[in-house]
């Protein structure tokens, strides 16, 4: 019997699309089929709480996730670099740097999604995978990039 699993299915895609984006950004590998059939062999071992319908909930949010901040890289990096005082992307943690990727891409890219959502999510995953102050270094470029927008 699988248990309910009480993180809810937005949540678990974006942490699955940051481990594929920091998997991609590690390796330098192309998003593929392949990979992305692999990975979730892989994940779904571990986290074998998920039943069938869920897992393919997931799977599927976290590769259009993928897909997006993918297709849409260039200008995402944009915005980190114009909005991160002090900071070169390539010397930002791996963690931290794939998390602000995906928080960008939806306030950027999905209307329907509130940036305040987006914002509170990359935080709340940024507490979980990243390092001590990865939540404070990602609200703070987040913060910059929301109000950029608003204005």
């Amino acid at each position: 019997m699988k248990i309910k699993n009480i993180i809810p299915i937005q949540r678990k895609a974006r942490e699955w699309a940051l481990q594929l984006l920091y998997q991609l950004d590690i390796t330098e590998d192309t998003f593929d089929h392949d990979l992305l059939e692999y990975f979730c062999e892989q994940i779904a071992k571990l986290e074998n709480n998920l039943g069938k319908k869920e897992t393919n909930k997931i799977r599927g949010v976290a590769e259009s996730i993928v897909n997006g901040v993918k297709k849409e890289l260039a200008n995402i990096d944009d915005e980190i670099i114009k909005c991160a005082q002090n900071w070169r992307i390539e010397r930002m943690a791996v963690v931290d740097r794939n998390i602000l990727r995906i928080a960008i891409y939806e306030i950027l890219y999905h209307e329907k999604i509130p940036p305040a959502v987006s914002i509170n999510e990359a935080i709340e995953i940024a507490k979980v995978f990243g390092g001590d102050d990865s939540g404070k270094f990602v609200n703070g470029i987040l913060d910059n990039i929301n109000k950029k927008e608003i204005n």
